[in-house]
């Protein structure tokens, strides 16, 4: 049993394919036009045979007529009948006697025997019935036709035709003609198939070449093709590049986001760690549990870069809770005050109680940004937290946002134009806002330059 070779193991250049397309396509509607004029011709062309068959036997007929009734009168001459498929005629009379017969010439005339007056048919004893005209039976048929003239049978044409109507000499001339003709049609048209394909092919291979290589380099520029829809998988090409770049414009915009925002847990937790070190922070139950929550945090953002690594990029639980955020706040400003305490800088917060609808790790991500940025940004005073009613107010005496960068600071990569040498990405307000968005919340700023920045984020 044979084994059926898989589809994907056939390899064929587009060139042989067309090739192969236009050869198979140009010899199937050649042999199809050739069967359908063909039976075309065997079907018109046998009756027409027919009728004209038919046609001579009744002129023959008329003819006997006129030989049988007066026979000095030759009107036609008998040899004239003899056309395809007729091939020997005889005029017998009532008594079944040859009075004329095709290519028999006797003494008194044409197809006479005898001697006849007038150049006629002979008038002398009756005639032989042989003819010298060579019958076989393979190949012919003899036919008996009466002759009647006023209801009486005055005699009989007697018809050798061949057995088959339609298989006439005329009609074999006329098909080798007819084959001839196409067999030369046929290699005249595969020719200039041939030509046409081989012209086409090579704009096509030429186009694909440089499809090809348009593809393959990402910094190609857009070219010219012959065939249109090549000009439109460019195009495809170009808008699919465009998507790509663009996604991965995102991507790496929530990359780096979220390395931003490992900085923060760990800007905490080392925060934390110096003041043990330094022996101004005791570590209790409470403080090693804000120590947890710090890595907890951290880890999930690590698990959300490892998505975008692998490509997965799932989308982040938001788990919203009602809460006293006050509880959360004291916990920030603890974890934060060694560090402020470094630069004397003053981190001012007043418990009152702050029942909100958040998710806390995500809120508190965007606090402790918030409160770094003050950090980084202020040289001297303080910084105050104020928690009332559904919003959070942060606020800092540090260099203050011009007019025209707080209208750009919320964008990704934005640093303002008097940040100076201080380190930052750009990232961080960013990363404040989208997380607030997340949570249905929103952040205005309200700033003046070497003066303050205030911060205000309202809940629904």
């Amino acid at each position: 049993m044979a084994t059926a070779i898989p589809l994907e193991m056939i390899k064929i250049s587009i060139k042989k394919l067309l090739i192969w397309i236009t050869l198979i396509a140009g010899l199937s509607s050649i042999l199809i036009f050739s069967l359908i004029s063909s039976n075309y011709m065997d079907t018109y062309f046998d009756s027409y045979i027919e009728e004209g068959y038919q046609i001579q036997i009744n002129n023959i007929i008329e003819y006997g007529k006129v030989v049988l009734t007066d026979i000095h009168q030759q009107r036609f001459v008998i040899n004239s009948y003899v056309t395809d498929p007729i091939y020997y005629i005889e005029i017998l009379d009532a008594s079944q006697n040859a009075i004329m017969s095709s290519g028999s010439v006797g003494a008194g005339g044409v197809g006479g025997h005898g001697s006849g007056a007038e150049g006629g048919y002979g008038s002398g004893g009756p005639v032989t019935n042989v003819s010298p005209f060579d019958f076989n039976p393979d190949t012919m048929v003899k036919e008996v036709f009466p002759i009647i003239e006023n209801n009486e049978n005055i005699g009989s044409a007697v018809i050798v035709r061949a057995i088959d109507i339609s298989e006439t000499q005329t009609k074999l001339v006329f098909q080798k003609a007819i084959t001839t003709g196409a067999l030369y049609a046929t290699i005249l048209a595969i020719i200039i198939g041939g030509l046409l394909s081989f012209i086409f092919i090579r704009y096509i291979s030429r186009d694909t070449k440089k499809i090809m290589a348009y593809v393959a380099d990402d910094q190609a520029k857009s070219t010219t093709f012959l065939v249109t829809e090549y000009a439109t998988i460019t195009a495809a090409v170009d808008d699919y590049r465009a998507k790509i770049a663009v996604k991965e414009k995102i991507r790496k915009e929530k990359f780096d986001r979220l390395l931003h925002d490992t900085k923060t847990p760990l800007t905490v937790l080392k925060s934390q760690l110096e003041g043990v070190v330094d022996g101004i922070i005791t570590v209790d139950k409470d403080r090693a549990g804000n120590m947890v929550e710090v890595v907890d945090n951290l880890d999930r953002i690590l698990w959300d870069v490892t998505n975008i690594i692998e490509g997965t990029d799932q989308p982040v639980d938001i788990a919203i809770e009602t809460v006293d955020y006050s509880d959360q706040l004291i916990k920030i400003v603890n974890s934060l005050q060694s560090k402020f305490q470094s630069k004397q800088l003053k981190l001012d917060y007043q418990k009152v109680p702050f029942i909100i609808k958040v998710d806390v790790q995500m809120l508190n991500n965007v606090v402790y940004n918030i409160l770094i940025n003050s950090y980084k940004y202020t040289n001297e005073g303080k910084v105050t937290i104020t928690a009332a009613d559904n919003h959070l107010i942060i606020r800092d005496t540090g260099i203050g946002i011009s007019q025209e960068d707080q209208k750009e600071i919320f964008k990704p990569y934005f640093r303002g134009n008097n940040v100076g040498t201080t380190s930052g990405a750009g990232l961080g307000l960013f990363n404040v806002k989208m997380n607030l968005a997340k949570m249905g919340a929103e952040i205005k700023v309200k700033s003046k330059v070497n003066e303050f920045t205030e911060f205000k984020i309202i809940f629904q």
